[in-house]
């Protein structure tokens, strides 16, 4: 059995005192299986914003050259980070969603599949 197949309509069928729940965990699916990451990026950049404007600010001689270095590595850091946070945001709802799936497959056994 694949670890992402469950049919919610069988399992609608075959255990209907329990509907309630089987929705609830349908709709937790689709939220799921649409999450872009982007809650998690936003909330990386916003410490490295932080990180990075705490160092120009206090931790920086303002020279020159050196400002617009240190300002260009700042958003490099920032983008980085903000990929590394969407990234690891649709990493962790993949894996919540196969989790899912597979206590679904558990309390909910369907024969034949």
């Amino acid at each position: 059995m694949n670890d992402y197949t469950f049919n919610m309509q069988r399992a609608l069928n075959l255990y209907p005192e329990h509907s309630s729940h089987i929705l609830q965990d349908m709709e937790r699916i689709k939220q799921l299986s649409t999450e872009c990451g982007c809650s998690m990026g936003a909330k990386f950049m916003l410490v490295s914003t932080g990180i990075v404007g705490i160092y120009i600010v206090f931790f920086n001689k303002f020279v020159f050259p050196k400002i617009l270095m240190d300002i260009l590595i700042g958003f490099t850091i920032i983008f980085v980070s903000s990929m590394i946070g969407k990234m690891l945001g649709i990493g962790l709802a993949k894996l919540r969603l196969t989790q899912l799936y597979r206590s679904l497959q558990s309390k909910y056994p369907i024969q034949g599949e």
